[in-house]
């Protein structure tokens, strides 16, 4: 299978909390003001915050939508405000079950969605996570500078390179001189 001129990259996060939706969606719009087709998936299918950090938490039609099979991908993308486009998840508790999130990297695999496609990752290092390994180009790892959140992005970067994903760069946030680990 030949993999279209989009390029996908990660954003991950071993632990929630480390400000990975925010830099995800300020890295798209960053990278849209470049005149780059930059497209942003939320793909925490069970705690997705991107339509809400938007100021668009409704959508009519999400990437759970586009895993059932009731719309195509193309269908699922919204242009907000700013101008970035955006594949949002639903917020609803009614489409976290019997959700397949294997499906979602053969979808955007077959998939020409512009430029760039950033994917805000879900947190954690489940399988929810690793089934997108397979389609990333690269991964930004975002991390703070609390020991638990450092440990879980070493684990991340180690799980990204036992499956052959080059790790572009971490992401030091909310850190100041006060809080970094000695």
């Amino acid at each position: 299978m030949e993999k279209k001129m989009t390029k996908f990259i990660g954003i991950a996060s071993g632990k929630g909390g480390a400000g990975k939706t925010t830099i995800a969606i300020n890295t798209s719009l960053s990278l849209s003001k470049f005149n780059r087709e930059v497209t942003l998936l939320d793909a925490n299918l069970s705690t997705p915050h991107i339509s809400i950090h938007l100021g668009a938490p409704l959508s009519p039609i999400t990437i759970q939508d586009v895993l059932k099979g009731k719309n195509t991908i193309t269908e699922a993308i919204y242009r907000h405000t700013s101008g970035l486009r955006i594949i949002p998840a639903s917020i609803s508790l009614d489409e976290i079950d019997d959700l397949n999130h294997r499906k979602l990297s053969n979808l955007l695999f077959k998939q020409n969605l512009g430029d760039l496609v950033l994917i805000d990752m879900p947190s954690g290092l489940s399988g929810e996570v690793t089934s997108l390994f397979s389609i990333l180009d690269e991964l930004l790892v975002v991390t703070n500078s609390d020991m638990p959140a450092i440990t879980e992005a070493l684990k991340t970067i180690r799980l990204s390179e036992k499956n052959n994903l080059s790790v572009k760069g971490v992401i030091l946030n909310k850190s100041s001189p006060s809080n970094t680990v000695s």
